[in-house]
């Protein structure tokens, strides 16, 4: 059973689980096409603006696809989409104390450090 990341409200939680395949689809299909993949991005970056709560979870979610990702290909795709988000969404100042560290060497982040 698909579920959020973090405690959120039931309306949110939907909007959750209809993100989070929508980003590994993202992630993992090289063959989408640049006008799917803007659209996609777009509608991702419309639901988190409308629902602020949404942002944490939608970076954790792309976070998520960074780690243990066994195709090169793939996890490339991931820190860049992980890029994109942080360049177009601000995360909350929880969101960031806690995700720091990866974002300051991201090398160590599969590590578990």
């Amino acid at each position: 059973m698909a579920t959020s990341l973090l405690k959120l409200s039931s309306e949110c939680i939907a909007k959750s689980v209809k993100m989070s395949p929508a980003v590994l689809r993202l992630v993992t299909d090289d063959t989408i096409p640049a006008a799917e993949l803007a659209a996609t991005l777009q509608k991702l970056v419309r639901e988190t603006t409308k629902r602020s709560e949404l942002r944490d979870e939608l970076f954790l979610i792309v976070l998520r696809t960074t780690r243990c990702n066994d195709a090169p290909a793939a996890a490339a795709r991931a820190w860049e989409l992980l890029h994109l988000t942080a360049a177009v969404l601000a995360p909350s100042r929880d969101f960031l104390g806690f995700r720091r560290p990866n974002f300051a060497n991201p090398q160590t982040a599969d590590s578990g450090s």
